[in-house]
């Protein structure tokens, strides 16, 4: 299977559809942006067959990136779904690495001022953590994944990659050190409040004894009991919480508890730096649109309008 991977000419057209029906198949989003992932991938594999590439690296990914004559948010949807697909690949042991991760986007003439997923509510994410019982043990994991992305902002893969031994003190603070988005290493860390720290102190003491190199989040099914969850996993818990709360909508996904614990933090004070370094941000503008987002509709320039009619 890795042999195939890496030789992009000897992908039948019939394994390429069945590995990318697979992936679609656990991804977290709308009918419509499976769709558009699936053009965006076919694309990458056909232009694969037709330049003879010899195998897949991030040269030959960045070289398909320049030849889509598109606009540059269409080139980077594409990008998305190819470095998704592969980080998929590498976490069902098919590959060592993804060739994808770390390659930039196409540059975009303007930033993007609101986002496709929702925010869940103060009361929807209470809802989700009172429908885990935390005195069962399957009840106190997802209520600790949970409540690590709802007071923390942590992205699903990194819930995944977490091990148990990424928990650290620093002045005199209980962190997780993690391996965001695109990066090779655990060099960011972001700090537990009390809530998320609670949470999963008492997900721990229903593991017993553990070991540093543990997955901080196991799979408790009889099939795989005691293996790393994989994001897949990660994110059928956390429909089914939602679902089991009366949360629905295809806006309101895993990555809506992310949202919401970055906008909650700057709706009660949290400066464009302090949101910057929570939520990781390499670039200072992706987090102003969140700022954008929250004012746009606390303090609309529409409330401003006066022409001396009102009561």
């Amino acid at each position: 299977m890795t042999d195939e991977l890496a030789v992009g000419t000897a992908l039948s057209v019939s394994r390429r559809r069945d590995l990318v029906d697979q992936w679609l198949a656990e991804v977290d989003a709308s009918e419509d942006t499976r769709t558009t992932y699936r053009i965006g991938l076919m694309h990458f594999m056909d232009w694969l067959q037709e330049t003879g590439a010899a195998e897949i690296n991030a040269a030959t990914i960045r070289a398909w990136r320049d030849s889509i004559d598109l606009s540059p948010s269409s080139v980077n949807l594409r990008l998305s779904a190819v470095r998704s697909f592969f980080a998929w690949i590498v976490e069902q042991g098919l590959m060592p690495m993804n060739p994808a991760a770390g390659i930039k986007g196409a540059t975009r003439r303007g930033t993007s001022k609101s986002h496709k997923r929702d925010e869940l509510t103060a009361e929807e994410v209470l809802a989700v953590l009172e429908n885990c019982n935390p005195n069962q043990s399957i009840g106190a994991r997802d209520r600790a994944i949970i409540a690590l992305m709802a007071y923390t902002g942590l992205r699903t893969v990194e819930v995944y990659r977490a091990d148990v031994g990424d928990l650290k003190t620093r002045n005199g603070r209980l962190v997780l050190w993690v391996q965001g988005k695109g990066h090779e290493t655990k060099d960011d860390y972001v700090v537990l409040p009390k809530p998320a720290e609670r949470e999963l102190r008492a997900w721990l003491r229903h593991r017993g004894k553990v070991r540093p190199s543990d997955p901080l989040f196991v799979s408790l099914s009889p099939r795989n009991h005691g293996e790393r969850m994989s994001r897949a996993a990660i994110r059928a818990a956390i429909k089914q919480r939602y679902s089991d709360a009366g949360i629905v909508g295809e806006t309101k996904t895993t990555h809506s508890l992310r949202h919401s614990a970055i906008s909650n933090a700057i709706r009660h004070g949290a400066t464009p730096t302090q949101a910057q370094a929570m939520a990781r941000h390499s670039n200072v503008n992706t987090t102003l649109i969140y700022y954008h987002e929250i004012s746009r509709t606390s303090n609309p320039a529409e409330d401003l309008i006066s022409y001396g009619d009102e009561d």
